[in-house]
């Protein structure tokens, strides 16, 4: 029988807290960028990392167990390509105005779609080292 504290967490849940945190975190990563005279183009990576952890964390919070490593490939593979998707989303809004970047960026057509595709398998990979990294000491924590 479950205890009461430990409750499966469901996909959307996880999905919906990586995705709250992706955006609260752009959102302060633009607001540095703008204030200070600070730009690095890791600091999207770091997002994406702290993203990962940040609901890695509350899944262990709320499972009271690590997940599987098939689940938990599953659920970086989603957050991976939902972390691209908005990435995509910002850099198109970024790039609105600019006529000439978007005639460059059309004509590279198959370039774009293999560069879009190795962002999204690193963007996979660092979410997933987010979720063994938060596990691993999550465990540690608990034991």
């Amino acid at each position: 029988m479950q205890n009461a504290d430990e409750r499966p967490a469901s996909t959307l849940f996880i999905l919906g807290i990586f995705t709250a945190t992706f955006l609260a975190l752009v959102v302060l990563l633009i607001l540095v960028v703008l204030f200070l005279p600070f730009n690095n183009p890791a600091m999207g990576l770091i997002v994406v990392f702290a993203a990962g952890g940040v609901a890695a964390n509350l899944w262990f919070s709320r499972e009271k167990a690590a997940p599987t490593s098939g689940r938990a490939w599953s659920h970086a593979v989603m957050c991976g390509v939902i972390a691209t998707v908005l990435s995509s989303a910002l850099a198109i809004l970024g790039l609105s105005g600019d006529d000439r970047l978007w005639s460059e960026l059309n004509a590279a057509g198959l370039t774009m779609v293999i560069v879009l595709a190795v962002i999204t398998v690193i963007q996979i990979l660092i979410v997933r080292l987010s979720f063994w990294v938060t596990f691993r000491q999550a465990v540690k924590k608990a034991a």
